[in-house]
């Protein structure tokens, strides 16, 4: 056995129950940001997407497949800025005659990212 497994196991089920909570917090505080998505196309042979009508941080030129297979594409939007923003994509691949093959625009998706409150004001201590 481990020495750190036998030292959990010594000093009680609290400390193995605050090991738990910690490391099923940090896992769960991975997933905040709100995600654009779309759905996956399965054989379709879809290589990558291409997502316009977002900040240049998230926009990319080649937008990579999702790789868990739970969604086409899988984009963070957690660094953009308030606004309102109008997002398109195209599906893409390589073909051997013609060279990169995508597809028409999707329909416009619109949204907004609301704008935060504004910072407080005159802190101070009061009696």
């Amino acid at each position: 056995m481990g020495v750190l497994f036998q030292a959990i196991v010594r000093t009680g089920p609290l400390v193995l129950a605050v090991l738990a909570a910690v490391i099923i917090g940090s896992a769960l505080s991975a997933h905040g940001a709100p995600f654009l998505v779309c759905d996956p196309q399965p054989g379709t042979g879809v290589e990558w997407y291409v997502v316009s009508g977002l900040p240049d941080q998230v926009n990319g030129s080649r937008v990579a497949v999702d790789a868990t297979g739970t969604f086409g594409f899988k984009l963070d939007l957690a660094l953009i800025p308030s606004g309102t923003y109008t997002a398109k994509a195209k599906a893409c691949k390589q073909d051997a005659m013609w060279g990169e093959v995508c597809s028409a625009d999707s329909l416009p998706f619109v949204f907004s990212r609301p704008t935060p409150p504004t910072s407080p004001q005159n802190q101070r201590l009061a009696r």
